[in-house]
């Protein structure tokens, strides 16, 4: 698995600066909205917001210091990651 997920990195490094937008697009317009307006009534909504805003910078830091793909994508699929394990967490606590 860890092979194929090198050679998909491999095969994006001409898509550069889609990697570049796509975290830019997804992380600010979709999922950090969801879990603000789904933490908004908890007190881990600042929490949330200052490791969402670092993840966030994480992801442009690493497009802009010209970081290989594979660092690239490893941190979009961690922020991906770390915020549906959040949500899941609330949710889980709610019910």
């Amino acid at each position: 698995m860890l092979d194929q997920y090198l050679s998909f990195c491999d095969r994006q490094q001409n898509k550069r600066a889609y990697w570049f937008i796509l975290p830019l697009v997804t992380i600010s317009t979709i999922i950090m909205p969801i879990g603000a307006s789904a933490l908004s009534y908890t007190s881990c909504l600042i929490p949330y917001i200052a490791a969402s805003i670092l993840s966030f910078y994480a992801n442009v830091l690493a497009s802009v210091a010209q970081y290989s793909i594979r660092v690239i994508i490893g941190t979009y699929i961690a922020t991906i990651l770390f915020h549906l394990i959040v949500l899941t967490i609330y949710l889980i606590l709610l019910v």
